[in-house]
């Protein structure tokens, strides 16, 4: 049945009820004007320009809409985590500990960048020794009412030819922390200025883990536990973990990881991406910031269908770090914290700064006598096996070089006489 209805002029006209929802503005403006709204031309724009404010409008408030629904976690070709696998994740993280009861030897390499200075001294000696080692690392399980992971970790180098060691490898320095108390142990055979006569040892009973922080492959390999390792709690992150978004991904050929997103509180206002294998391990594969980006871990290892960080890099102040791994073992905590620390070598001085005390355990005569004669050996030769680093024969060098042109100048001011 159709709708009459009088029009402006009197007479009865059907209206045609499939006008177009999208124009009600035109509708409306043939009523009040009784013509085409289109025909006038001021109309017309004005129409326009409102047609193009309404939907600018509705593009915004879709874009608001969506963002404020599908957050960040809405990525490609990816499976988003839920907040509870987040937190879950999280946790995981920071409580995990397959990597303990565990030994590890792998090899580690400073490629020194050539732009930039040399990163820091360990102990501001011999950096050439610290830029190539093959390493010790031994994490043991918490001790009865402790959380603290019991650590040990030694710096092996190759043996110059010092006669009192047989082996191939001798180590230059280690560190041990059993949670409640370290020690660390330094070889002094290669220093000059102790001429090989003691080794140096100290005792403390806080947490001083200098050579956990030059170790590439151990940071990894811990992730945020690595501080339980250390002795210390776990930091707050530069991070809201609120903002991290997270999803699940196939990144060959690692297969299954999770990929996140975390935007910095500081000043910066940076984003950062990680990319890092699914549980248990969590073993950050691939890392990227706003002025970086680094691949850490390169390729993977199995042992007892656990995963480990085979080979990798990463970047450091004036230097990447290489890593290799040679081999992973279980290994069996001693029963007794006490039991935790290696015995001291031969010829150790050491300080007990928890007792206030300083002890040595000296050479045997024989050991004594070798060492001398190894020394005036080398210093007879020139050789640099007592501690003359690069640096140390390239200022000896220059010296020679200054004092040769000193001495042919006053030469020849003296022939010129």
């Amino acid at each position: 049945m159709s709708n009459l209805r009088g029009g402006w002029d009197g007479h009865p006209q059907q209206l045609d009820l499939g006008i177009r929802l999208s124009d009600p503005l035109r509708f409306l403006g043939n009523e009040l004007f009784k013509d085409d709204i289109m025909s006038n031309t001021t109309l017309r724009d004005l129409l326009c320009l409102t047609r193009l404010c309404a939907l600018f409008a509705l593009a915004i408030f879709g874009c608001v809409f969506a963002c404020s629904t599908v957050h960040a976690t809405d990525f490609e070709n990816g499976r988003p985590l839920t907040t509870e696998e987040k937190a879950a994740r999280y946790d995981a993280m920071t409580h995990q500990d397959w990597f303990a009861g565990k030994r590890y030897l792998y090899r580690v390499r400073c490629v020194f960048d050539s732009k930039t200075s040399p990163p820091i001294q360990l102990q501001g000696k011999r950096v050439d020794l610290l830029a190539e080692t093959e390493r010790e690392l031994i994490i043991g399980k918490p001790y009865r009412g402790s959380g603290i992971f019991p650590v040990y970790i030694a710096y092996k180098i190759e043996n110059p030819g010092i006669p009192i060691y047989e082996d191939d490898q001798v180590i230059w320095k280690w560190y041990a922390f059993n949670g409640k108390e370290s020690r660390s142990w330094e070889n002094n055979l290669f220093d000059e200025h102790s001429q090989g006569s003691y080794h140096d040892g100290a005792v403390s009973a806080q947490n001083s883990a200098r050579l956990l922080t030059f170790d590439p492959f151990f940071e990894l390999l811990t992730g945020l536990s690595r501080y339980r390792c250390s002795g210390g709690s776990v930091p707050k992150l530069p991070y809201s973990f609120d903002e991290i978004d997270s999803r699940e991904i196939d990144y060959p050929p690692f297969g299954t990881c999770v990929e996140s997103r975390a935007k910095a509180l500081d000043e910066s206002d940076g984003t950062l991406t990680n990319i890092t294998l699914d549980a248990p391990e969590y073993l950050t594969i691939f890392a990227s910031s706003d002025r970086q980006e680094y691949r850490p871990v390169t390729e993977i290892a199995t042992y007892n269908q656990q995963r480990f960080p085979a080979k990798g890099s990463q970047r450091d102040i004036g230097c990447t770090w290489e890593y290799e791994l040679i081999s992973v073992e279980d290994f069996e905590t001693p029963a007794r914290a006490a039991d935790w620390f290696p015995n001291w070598p031969r010829g150790t001085s050491f300080t007990d700064r928890t007792r206030d005390k300083i002890l040595r355990i000296p050479f045997s005569s024989d050991e004594r006598k070798a060492i001398q004669d190894y020394i005036l050996t080398t210093q007879k030769l020139g050789l640099p096996a007592i501690g003359w680093s690069l640096w140390t024969w390239v200022n000896a060098l220059i010296l020679m070089i200054l004092v040769s042109l000193i001495g042919f100048k006053v030469y020849k001011s003296i022939r010129a006489e």
